[in-house]
């Protein structure tokens, strides 16, 4: 993740916009209930939740922009479990 968070750096001339999932019991129990209501599907009812759960929090983002060496990006949570990392400007 650092590796590809460098890049993005490196390459971006205008910034960039990450958006994801942020990983807590919350989100997965919301994923779990939804994935179970909204689908039969087995691959869908299983990889909503592992998403979740494989997601990073925003603490760890901040930690993997840190060692990235990703200046000036700020993090931001918004709703439905999901987070947003911004660097404006251009990269290293």
């Amino acid at each position: 993740a650092v590796r590809v968070l460098r890049e993005m750096d490196r390459l971006a001339t205008s910034g960039f916009i990450l958006n994801d999932l942020r990983r807590g019991r919350l989100g997965f129990a919301a994923a779990w209930v939804a994935a179970r209501l909204t689908t039969r599907n087995r691959l869908t009812r299983n990889d909503a939740p592992l998403s979740v759960q494989r997601a990073y929090t925003v603490t760890e983002l901040h930690d993997l922009l840190r060692r990235a060496e990703v200046r000036g990006a700020k993090i931001s949570r918004h709703r439905w479990f999901r987070m947003a990392a911004v660097r404006t400007g251009a990269g290293t």
